[in-house]
């Protein structure tokens, strides 16, 4: 059946699909829990350490020194704790911080010398961060309660999220530029390179579906 004549379901059951899936113990050290506090006693939340090792290693690779730094990773995770996103009520206000986010991060990465660094890591990074903050927000488990009622902006901001870019979605995509295969870690390698395959996924968009919707609904 064509992807437009399926029912999508609501973010809802999306949602809480989600956080099934990436809490799984079958997922071994990929295991991810949104619910309950961290080590250092953090609710769930942007500032929860669980969540960012979640969307940290996500972005990881098989090279030698792709990683950070214990100290990079501290400082990576501290700027994702100061997310504002409940001031982001339009696509362009949620593009342009996204493109902010995405430089800070890379010159972080400079920083602390991370040689196999690029702008596809810094997206993954954030756009599974933030799909964190929708399945909770949108959940409506009790466990995020207090997320919800802090963060009651992600309600709007929901529309404007980018899907993950990472090689499901280049598969599910069959983006090939130009003809030549296409490496999310190598290849999203600036904002034009990245913003082509959202641009590319909102074409495929069913009405009145956001992006991150699309997404977890057929590509994780």
């Amino acid at each position: 059946m064509p992807e437009h004549e399926k029912k999508i379901p609501d973010l809802e059951c999306l949602s809480r699909v989600f956080i099934a899936k990436i809490s799984s113990e079958t997922r071994n050290g990929r295991c991810v829990h949104l619910s309950g506090e961290d080590s250092s006693g953090r609710e769930p939340g942007l500032c929860n350490r669980n969540w960012f090792d979640g969307a940290y290693n996500a972005s990881l690779i098989r090279s030698k020194d792709s990683g950070l730094t214990d100290d990079g990773k501290n400082e990576l995770a501290a700027l994702c704790c100061k997310f504002q996103l409940d001031n982001l009520d339009n696509p362009d206000a949620f593009d342009n911080w996204i493109k902010k986010e995405i430089t800070k991060i890379g010159d972080l990465a400079t920083r602390h010398r991370c040689k196999a660094w690029s702008v596809g890591r810094s997206q993954k990074i954030i756009n599974i961060f933030l799909k964190y903050c929708c399945a909770a927000y949108h959940s409506n488990y009790s466990e995020f309660s207090d997320f919800h009622k802090r963060h009651s902006g992600i309600e709007q901001l929901t529309e404007f999220l980018h899907a993950p870019i990472d090689s499901n979605t280049i598969k599910h995509l069959k983006w090939r530029p130009h003809g030549k295969s296409f490496c999310w870690t190598k290849d999203i390698k600036d904002w034009k390179s990245y913003n082509d395959i959202q641009e590319e996924l909102r074409h495929r968009l069913p009405k009145g579906i956001s992006s991150i919707q699309y997404e977890m609904t057929y590509i994780w």
